[in-house]
């Protein structure tokens, strides 16, 4: 088999998941052409079988090596300073009396409210 019978066909599949992983077309674009000349590099190394398979791999590998991308494993745990605020923001108005009405909103009778009435 040829290069151009194993990877050709599927360099659809791969701008596809190139495109999900970068979630950016132009870096898909260029991880595609870059995992284009690896697989041209390395084409002795293929045993057979699954090309489409082995081309994909090439282009996730690649992906994941790309300058300037970091991918963080959906196994990190949560950090709840870093996510503090947006949880507060569900909760606004207990938020603000706990910690005190920013003085754009003392006239609007804001000092009325109380912890208790939440």
């Amino acid at each position: 088999m040829s290069f151009d019978e194993v990877v050709l066909p599927h360099l659809d599949a791969a701008y596809r998941l190139a495109r999900w992983l970068m979630r950016n077309e132009h870096d898909a674009e260029d991880v595609v052409q870059e995992a284009s000349l690896r697989a041209f590099r390395y084409f002795r190394t293929f045993a057979g079988g699954n090309g489409r398979a082995w081309f994909l791999r090439i282009v996730r590998n690649t992906c994941y090596g790309w300058p300037g991308r970091s991918f963080q494993a959906l196994t990190d745990l949560f950090d709840e300073e870093q996510h503090r605020y947006i949880l507060e923001k569900r909760r606004p108005t207990r938020y603000w009396c706990e910690r005190g009405f920013p003085p754009w909103v003392a006239g609007a009778g804001a000092h009325r409210i109380t912890f208790a009435s939440l």
